[in-house]
């Protein structure tokens, strides 16, 4: 059994910023898993229920990180995480870009 978690009073906000890129980079990365899909399971949608089944891929999304972040997110660069923590307070992280890691900015 493994120890449990301890439980905060207070809570601190983690503002993470996703950069400028990053919707179009889970667009391009939707539409490659739609198309990976339709291969596999041998269909071919046309445009309009492709395009259904994106919209309802990003709802879900934006679902799920607003329930895990404890916060809604509306599909902006910034989601916000609400988590306990030992005193309020609030953290503020950007994401690095590729060229930003490869220099070491």
């Amino acid at each position: 059994m493994s120890p449990a978690s301890p439980v905060y009073e207070n809570l601190v906000t983690i503002h993470i910023d996703l950069g400028k890129d990053f919707k179009h980079l889970v667009d391009q990365e939707m539409e490659n898993e739609l198309a990976i899909a339709q291969q596999k399971w041998g269909v071919s949608l046309n445009g309009d229920d492709s395009d259904r089944v994106l919209y309802h891929a990003k709802k879900q999304l934006l679902r799920g990180v607003s329930d895990n972040a404890r916060s809604e997110w509306d599909g902006s660069r910034i989601v916000n995480v609400v988590a306990g923590a030992p005193r309020d307070g609030d953290i503020f992280l950007l994401m690095r870009t590729s060229s930003q890691r490869q220099t070491g900015c």
